[in-house]
């Protein structure tokens, strides 16, 4: 992740990134404009905010302690995510497709961010379910969809280079991994003192 950020802070972009944008760009269409839209705006901080509030609620009513707070340290990705634009200082591509474009900075993008850390949480949630297994394997694959599907709308609309999104995938894949660590271990230990 270090090597990245500096990396993005020392280039406006990376070889291959306005190509590819263009490249999404190309394939437009009123009704793919649509579907990037409603996608990216999955990815919004108030809707993520929102979208963790009731996914801690309803662990916290299934009586799931432990779920609940890690589900609340979620709730720090957006601190951590301005903190690395801070550091990083990249400018937003100059293609949007709507305005107002975003002022904010670039590097990493906060809805990749969002995406994999609430996202895969939930994944992580279902995984653990004792429903059938073709059933969370949709589950899963559908969230695995959204959390390409959010990054991909930014790169649809202009607002982020590719590799700003592959950025947020990856500081999101760590805070997202910190996680499931600690809820893991956590539970792991309560298993072993239950059963002593």
């Amino acid at each position: 992740m270090a090597v990245l950020s500096w990396l993005a802070a020392s280039f406006g972009k990376f070889p291959g990134d306005e190509e590819a944008l263009r490249g999404f760009q190309s394939l437009r269409s009123g009704a793919l404009d649509d579907v990037m839209r409603g996608l990216s705006w999955l990815g919004h901080v108030g809707v993520g905010t929102a979208l963790t509030a009731a996914l801690g609620v309803g662990l916290l009513m299934a009586k799931r302690g432990w779920e609940t707070l890690a589900c609340l340290m979620i709730g720090i990705a957006p601190g951590i995510n301005a903190l690395m634009k801070e550091m990083v200082g990249r400018p937003r591509p100059e293609f949007a497709l709507f305005q107002p474009a975003p002022s904010s900075l670039a590097f990493p993008s906060g809805h990749a961010v969002f995406a994999v850390t609430f996202f895969g949480f939930a994944a992580f949630l279902v995984s653990q379910t004792d429903w059938k297994r073709w059933v969370k394997g949709v589950v899963i694959g559908t969230l695995g969809l959204i959390i390409l599907g959010i990054g991909t709308s930014r790169v649809y609309l202009g607002v982020h280079w590719p590799s700003d999104v592959a950025g947020g995938y990856l500081a999101g894949g760590v805070l997202l991994a910190s996680i499931i660590y600690l809820t893991n271990t956590y539970l792991n230990r309560n298993k072993k003192q239950r059963s002593a």
